[in-house]
C-alpha cells in the first residue's frame, strides 16, 4: 500500500514538473516574440518616419518624380528587408506591389483599424499568405494626410 502510494506521489510531482516547465517555455516564448515584435516594430516605425518626410512628402510636393521615388523606396525595401508600400486615404497601393501591376486597392482597408498603435500583425487584409508586421507612418503635407507609408515584414523573419 504505501509503495503505491509513494509511486503515485513521484508520479503526480513530476507530472507536475513537466506541466510546469511547458507553461514556463510557453509564457517565455511568447514573451520573446511580443519584445521582438514591439522592437522591430519601433526600427521599422523610425524607417517610416524618414521615408515619409524625405521622400513620399516631397513626391507630394512636385519634387520628386514618381519613379524616382520607386526607386528610392526599391533601394530602402532591400535595406529593411521588408516591402515598402504607398497607400491614399482609400487604400489603394500606390507603390509597392509587383512591377507592372495596376495600383491595387486593398479591400475594406481602414486606417482606423490600427488602433493607437502604428503596427500590426497578420495578413494585412489577405493582401499576403503569410502573417506578417505592419508598420505605418502618415504622408503629412501643409497639415493634411496625404497618404500613408507601410512597411511589411514577414513574422518569422523577426523571430529569426
Amino acid at each position: 500500500m504505501k509503495k503505491k502510494l509513494g509511486y503515485k506521489l513521484i508520479g503526480g510531482i513530476v507530472l507536475y514538473g513537466i506541466i510546469s516547465f511547458l507553461i514556463v517555455a510557453s509564457l517565455v516564448e511568447w514573451m520573446f516574440q511580443e519584445k521582438a515584435q514591439s522592437t522591430e516594430a519601433t526600427r521599422l516605425y523610425r524607417e517610416a518616419l524618414a521615408i515619409t518626410s524625405n521622400y513620399a512628402a516631397d513626391y507630394y510636393r512636385n519634387r520628386l518624380t514618381f519613379e524616382e521615388l520607386a526607386t528610392q523606396l526599391d533601394v530602402l525595401s532591400d535595406y529593411t528587408e521588408g516591402e515598402i508600400w504607398v497607400v491614399n486615404h482609400s487604400g489603394t497601393v500606390l507603390i509597392g506591389r509587383q512591377e507592372g501591376e495596376e495600383a491595387y486597392e486593398i479591400k475594406d482597408f481602414d486606417i482606423a483599424d490600427f488602433g493607437a498603435k502604428y503596427y500590426r500583425t497578420g495578413t494585412f487584409y489577405d493582401c499576403f499568405e503569410e502573417p506578417v508586421l505592419t508598420v505605418f507612418a502618415p504622408i503629412t503635407v501643409n497639415y493634411k494626410v496625404r497618404g500613408y507609408v507601410m512597411i511589411h515584414k514577414n513574422i518569422q523573419q523577426i523571430y529569426k
